[in-house]
């Protein structure tokens, strides 16, 4: 779970690491962002929906504890919190003899029932069953490439063992993402020129910076829409183009796919996210010529959206 507060409430000049203060052995992030910092993460047991997991009330009050003992004065309370995030991690613990847990990286047995989350194994695991399925589970954001690679390899090797079929492996560092066409190894120099291209169809510095740190090269197919339309009503030039780049290339289907998980409004940018919000709304139902009763269930699931991650439910207990 993450938290996000103004930078004025609290300010950091770069990414910080610290211990948690407690006995958890949890390591604490800040790091600001777009005139934010967010901090976090809570790693606690989770019961709930999985396929909605939300920000408690035990998350918060631990993490604010945390930072206002790490920084005296900055007294956040949960009403200073702008935005927040909850997500789940799936950990790997297989069945041994008695009753204990066996880490499925390294074997090393973990009991079940004294167990803190934080010390289950963050180790990956690679199994075949008997049908020949594959599993591949558990593991880190940062163990991904290494986990993939190992599947990889046990595909490979099936197909080549049972099916007689050979193939060469395309080596995934090599392949650039999308928005990665520039030299990443002068990435700030790069997204100035891109955003300066932006300027020149049009755009605000701010937009065509924005943009640029968005999207990448794929800003230059943004920069292409604002030069041929107008601003919607209620939206920039630079934000109706991206609008448009974005309905039309990224499969954005609601204005919580746009604002949340598209771009970042919901979550960083909540001083202009009710300006924006409205335009987004009403060109998106133009866009795809949405009923009154369409609109309305759109508008409906944002505003919840909003709410959880503006922790309103928990700010009206306090």
């Amino acid at each position: 779970m993450h938290l996000v507060v103004d930078q004025s409430r609290l300010t950091v000049p770069q990414p910080t690491y610290f211990g948690s203060g407690t006995d958890d052995g949890r390591m604490i992030f800040t790091i600001p962002r777009e005139g934010k910092t967010y901090f976090g993460t809570t790693d606690t047991d989770f019961r709930g929906d999985y396929a909605h997991p939300t920000v408690e009330q035990g998350d918060v009050d631990y993490l604010l504890s945390i930072i206002n003992k790490k920084y005296p004065s900055a007294h956040l309370t949960i009403d200073d919190v702008e935005a927040s995030w909850a997500g789940v991690r799936p950990l790997i613990e297989v069945e041994v003899e008695g009753n204990e847990s066996a880490d499925a990286a390294t074997g090393a047995s973990v009991s079940d029932s004294t167990s803190a989350p934080s010390a289950v194994s963050r180790g990956s695991s690679l199994t075949e069953a008997e049908d020949g399925l594959i599993t591949l589970a558990g593991g880190k954001l940062t163990d991904y490439r290494i986990m993939a690679n190992g599947a990889m390899e046990k595909i490979l090797e099936k197909l080549r063992d049972k099916f007689s079929k050979n193939f060469t492996v395309q080596d995934s560092a090599e392949i650039k993402v999308a928005g990665g066409d520039f030299d990443s190894d002068n990435a700030e120099e790069e997204l100035a020129r891109i955003a300066k291209e932006g300027e020149e169809a049009g755009l605000s510095k701010a937009d065509a910076t924005e943009i640029a740190n968005l999207f990448g090269s794929e800003a230059e197919q943004i920069y292409d829409y604002a030069r041929t339309i107008k601003p919607a009503d209620g939206l920039s030039l630079g934000e109706t183009a991206a609008l448009d780049y974005s309905l039309a290339e990224e499969m954005t289907l609601t204005p919580v796919d746009y604002l949340l998980r598209r771009t970042y409004h919901i979550l960083f940018k909540s001083d202009t996210l009710n300006e924006v919000k409205t335009g987004v709304v009403n060109h998106m139902a133009d866009y795809y010529g949405w009923d009154k009763v369409q609109r309305e269930e759109y508008e409906t699931e944002l505003k919840n959206e909003i709410e959880e991650s503006r922790l309103e439910d928990l700010k009206s207990k306090n």
